[in-house]
């Protein structure tokens, strides 16, 4: 008689996986260009990233998370409705390649990264560098734009009137760009099954 003796059966794990990706926007644009920046192969990498999850029954997306930005150049409320654009026409895009539960999704249109910004100042080499921190640093409060029922970010105001404007016009060069954009974090879990050995079979 033969005995089948299995071995390799044990308990099945999960790993976690964070993949983040941007498309970039012009300025006050909504549209996705793809031969702007690196959005096509951006674009790409979504779309390859989703029809591979729907291939693969180990995986399975349990967080995304959408982001819209945009740079501190016009109103607040300018910034906001680009910010909020730039993640719906990103969403658009990913539910077009899979169907995911309102339940999974976490929208942020907090417009303007200040603390991206920061960041890079912090390691620049631009003008005024420690006064623009500082400016960064205190508490935000819209007051009056220019145009009735507008606001903007009164420390947008005090960057602007610095140095009479050089290092507003310096931010705008290096750093700006790469503010405006949209991006999205997926969140995966990958289930590890337990290895099957062939059955070693035993004479008796």
């Amino acid at each position: 008689m033969l005995i089948l003796l299995l071995f390799g059966v044990g308990i099945t794990h999960s790993q976690e996986t964070r993949t983040e990706i941007s498309i970039d926007f012009r300025l006050n644009s909504t549209v996705i260009d793809f031969a702007y920046s690196d959005n096509i192969d951006h674009i790409q990498e979504i779309i390859d990233f989703l029809r591979a999850i729907r291939q693969d029954s180990t995986v399975n997306i349990v967080k995304v998370s959408l982001c819209g930005a945009a740079s501190p150049e016009g109103s607040a409320q300018h910034n906001r409705r680009l910010a909020r654009s730039r993640l719906e026409t990103l969403e658009k895009i990913i539910r077009r390649e899979v169907d995911i539960p309102d339940s999974l999704i976490t929208r942020n249109d907090n417009d303007i990264p200040w603390d991206y910004l920061k960041s890079q100042i912090e390691g620049s080499g631009l003008v005024s560098k420690d006064k623009v921190i500082a400016i960064l640093e205190e508490k935000a409060r819209l007051v009056n734009y220019y145009y009735p029922h507008t606001h903007i970010d009164n420390r947008i105001v005090k960057l602007k009137a610095l140095d009479g404007g050089v290092v507003w016009q310096q931010m705008n060069s290096l750093f700006f760009k790469q503010m405006r954009n949209a991006s999205v974090v997926f969140v995966t879990h990958k289930k590890e099954l337990p290895p099957v050995e062939e059955p070693e079979a035993e004479a008796e």
